[in-house]
């Protein structure tokens, strides 16, 4: 076959047809050349589209299995943080239960200072195991929160009190700098206690060295600041 400068295509119908030729003119040979045009353009398109596709995907799963090793890989400290902070008052609620058992102490005041270890590593026992119940309800996302207005200042006098037994044993000095009449919040009453004193645990645990942890509470247009702050590592 053959085409000519105007388009004309003649072709041969062989080799069973070898004497008989289709011709074929177009009535419009730039629509036939721009539908061509069109056809490999779409074609390009194809390919192109196709290949940024599957380069999207490549990072769409990389991110993926990125996010998920980094989230086994925090779950894994997570559990081992666990571990290791449950060991602790398990142990001194031992050692401190066998030597009352056992009448290894020297007086009274020693008995009562052992009744009272036992006590404060039982409650930071309890905080330990609320705080991981916790975790697992917000991980299945069935964490529920209970709002109203309440009094921020009697939550804060409630954690202080619950975990004041191990801020003295450290020998730290707590500074308050709180106003007198702070309005009712709307907040979850038993979760922002439990964001308090774990603060407060931690800045008792790693503020030792500093001997010292401030506490204040600051009102602005819209909200109330709080903060806990410790002089430690």
């Amino acid at each position: 076959s053959d085409t000519d400068s105007t388009g004309f295509v003649r072709k041969t119908l062989g080799p069973y047809l070898q004497f008989v030729t289709l011709a074929i003119d177009p009535s419009d040979p730039a629509a036939l050349e721009g539908m061509k045009t069109n056809r490999r353009n779409t074609r390009i398109s194809v390919v192109l589209l196709s290949v940024f596709l599957v380069f999207v995907g490549v990072i769409l799963s990389a991110r993926i299995v990125g996010s998920e090793i980094e989230n086994a890989r925090m779950k894994a400290d997570f559990a081992a943080n666990v571990s290791h902070e449950l060991r602790s008052p398990i142990t001194h609620i031992r050692l401190k239960a066998e030597s009352l058992q056992l009448d290894l102490c020297y007086d009274d005041d020693d008995r009562q200072d052992h009744y009272d270890t036992i006590v404060r590593e039982a409650e930071r026992l309890s905080r330990l195991v609320d705080n991981v119940l916790d975790f697992a309800s917000i991980e299945r996302g069935a964490k529920r929160y209970s709002f109203r207005y309440d009094d921020l200042l009697e939550v804060l006098a409630i954690q202080l009190d619950a975990v004041e037994n191990t801020i003295n044993g450290m020998g730290l000095v707590v500074e308050q700098n709180l106003p007198t009449d702070l309005p009712a919040l709307w907040m979850d009453r038993d979760a922002l206690g439990q964001v308090i004193v774990n603060l407060l645990s931690n800045a008792a645990k790693y503020g030792q060295e500093g001997k010292w942890i401030g506490i204040t509470i600051e009102e602005r247009p819209d909200a109330v600041d709080l903060s806990i702050a410790d002089r430690g590592i």
